[in-house]
């Protein structure tokens, strides 16, 4: 082929290769994107399903709560002068949250699951005032116990009654029965004064049927104390009481019983002639050195001369019930040469309704 026929085919490359410039360089590029898009796309597709079939990945973990720490107050609430616990108080603690509980039958409270943190506590009741609030209170994770106790007023203060009988114990069995009668005794009354002194805060005096009734007023502790009374042994009993402003009513009594120097107790000691230890008609009392007394329930004991002109031991009266030996006691060996004693002792029981007490000892008179 020469050249005039190559000449054609020549031009007809210069026009294709012509052609396919203008198409990449001229024309905009956003008409071819998106295929090359789609192309990219579908070789990431081809990558990420070729990765998963080989590689599992383990899922992300689920969100939690972060758990609240919780604590718990603890505490007593009291009232009055003496601080005793008050029952059904209420108790408030307002902080993050705010909850309200009564106290037990000694005044205690728990307020339980309060989440940390600082709480105001107040209190109440119905008969009490002048609570101070607790502000700032500091709850951690644990049980916090209050470090002071709060304690109020009453609202209606109300004087102490001490109220009660004085009689006489006919039969000693520390009760007033239907024959026992009522005495006109006199009582004290002392209130406290430091841990231990007392000092003299009223006298009360009880009416003819014994019974007697006094109001206080005074916030303190007080004691009843009974006064001796002539013939009558003083009771043993001293009560003790507080007035704290609740009104409560106190009762006691006081059993005196008669002493045994109502009645008349002779020591005679007979000139026993025939020693026969028993006085016969003709045997006279004489006068003896001294006898000695002992009441042996109580332990006390006293020494009384003997005389016939007084007819014994007079004047000397028995001060206590009880069982009494009473013992004739030679002065000196001297006397041994003047008196044989034949009945040197014996025995006399004193109660409640003994009347005249007689002891009879003897002794010969020699010379």
């Amino acid at each position: 082929m020469n050249q005039q026929g190559f000449a054609p085919i020549i031009l007809i490359l210069i026009l294709v290769v012509g052609g396919f410039f203008v198409a990449t360089k001229i024309l905009p590029k956003n008409n071819t994107t998106p295929l090359l898009n789609q192309e990219k796309g579908s070789s990431d597709s081809v990558r990420s399903s070729s990765s998963s079939a080989t590689t599992s990945r383990p899922a992300a973990p689920a969100a939690t709560n972060k758990p609240v720490k919780l604590g718990s107050i603890k505490g007593k609430v009291v009232g009055g002068y003496y601080s005793r616990g008050l029952a059904n108080a209420t108790v408030t603690a307002k902080g993050e949250i705010q909850k309200t509980v009564s106290t037990d039958s000694a005044g205690n409270f728990t307020v339980a699951d309060l989440p940390v943190g600082k709480y105001t506590l107040s209190f109440s009741h119905p008969d009490y005032i002048n609570f101070a609030d607790w502000k700032d209170f500091e709850v951690e994770e644990r049980n916090n116990y209050l470090n002071r106790t709060p304690n109020g007023f009453l609202k209606d203060f109300k004087p102490t009654t001490i109220k009660g009988t004085v009689f006489v114990d006919r039969d000693g069995n520390n009760q007033k029965d239907s024959g026992d009668e009522g005495l006109d005794a006199g009582l004290e009354i002392y209130n406290k004064v430091g841990d231990s002194s007392w000092n003299l805060y009223q006298n009360v005096q009880a009416d003819k049927s014994g019974n007697f009734s006094v109001s206080i007023k005074d916030v303190s502790t007080y004691k009843v104390v009974p006064l001796f009374y002539t013939f009558f042994n003083k009771p043993s009993n001293e009560e003790q009481f507080v007035v704290d402003g609740y009104g409560e009513a106190k009762e006691y009594s006081f059993a005196y019983y008669p002493t045994a120097s109502q009645a008349k107790f002779d020591i005679l000691v007979f000139n026993d002639k025939n020693e026969n230890s028993v006085q016969d008609t003709d045997e006279e009392y004489i006068d003896f050195y001294y006898a000695e007394v002992t009441n042996t329930t109580t332990g006390k004991s006293y020494k009384t001369s003997v005389s016939a002109q007084t007819g014994g031991g007079k004047g000397n009266p028995v001060t206590d019930y009880g069982v009494y030996k009473v013992k004739l006691i030679p002065g000196d060996d001297s006397w041994a040469y003047y008196y044989k004693v034949t009945k040197s002792e014996d025995i006399a029981t004193v109660g409640n309704n003994t009347g005249d007490v007689t002891i009879k000892l003897g002794a010969h008179k020699l010379n």
